[in-house]
């Protein structure tokens, strides 16, 4: 398993969000034998190459076909696979919320769904690419957890936990290259638990994502 340095969380912050999902996945195909990964045509873009060139087996990419993605997804789930599928934020959690809905939150999947480029990391590409309403929408999914972690390091940890998480989850990636760190060293990660990151007795402010180090800024 890759561990969480300074060094590390310097280098995945010049990576950015997307290669550092890839890298996770790639450590965790080591251990995780039971590991099923399914991308809409995305592979490259999700930072999975490395990952598909050494366990082709554990991949399917199913084209731009996000519906049909979940549904393969719950359907590998059902048969003890751990399964990631990846997708930018507002095709998996807009064009396939449906079948989010019905496949995993209803069905209590064990499928992780890991939207790229959230918020408007993806502008360039048009508006088309703006993912602004998902977290909304996915945390309205019953059984549905959600997950938006503030650096690259914290992805690592999140995308670890969530293998050994039972149950559906959202994994909402903010930010593009050179993200800004957080964390520098390893920490106590826990799936639904607050990081008080600065004391003070004036005001309390609650952030996610990348807009954690805007905060404290």
């Amino acid at each position: 398993m890759i561990e969480i340095t300074p060094r590390n969380a310097r280098q995945w912050s010049r990576f950015g969000s997307r290669a550092v999902f890839g890298q996770a996945i790639f450590s965790l195909a080591e251990t995780k034998k039971n590991l099923m990964v399914l991308s809409a045509d995305l592979g490259g873009s999700s930072g999975l190459n490395r990952f598909i060139k050494s366990y082709p087996d554990n991949y399917l990419n199913v084209g731009i076909s996000e519906q049909n993605m979940i549904g393969m997804a719950a359907g590998l789930a059902r048969e003890g696979f751990v399964v990631f599928v990846t997708s930018f934020a507002p095709f998996l959690s807009m064009r396939s919320s449906e079948q989010v809905r019905m496949n995993m939150g209803y069905m209590d999947a064990n499928v992780k769904a890991v939207a790229l480029g959230s918020g408007v990391a993806m502008s360039f590409l048009g508006n088309s690419h703006y993912g602004l309403e998902d977290a909304s929408i996915m945390r309205s999914i019953p059984n549905l957890t959600v997950v938006s972690p503030a650096d690259c390091g914290e992805i690592v940890q999140t995308i670890f936990a969530a293998a050994e998480y039972k149950g559906p989850m959202y994994i909402r990636l903010t930010g593009e290259v050179n993200n800004p760190v957080v964390y520098e060293e390893d920490y106590n990660f826990e799936i639904g638990k607050a990081i008080t990151l600065r004391n003070g007795s004036d005001i309390s402010i609650f952030s996610n994502g990348t807009m954690v180090y805007e905060s404290l800024e």
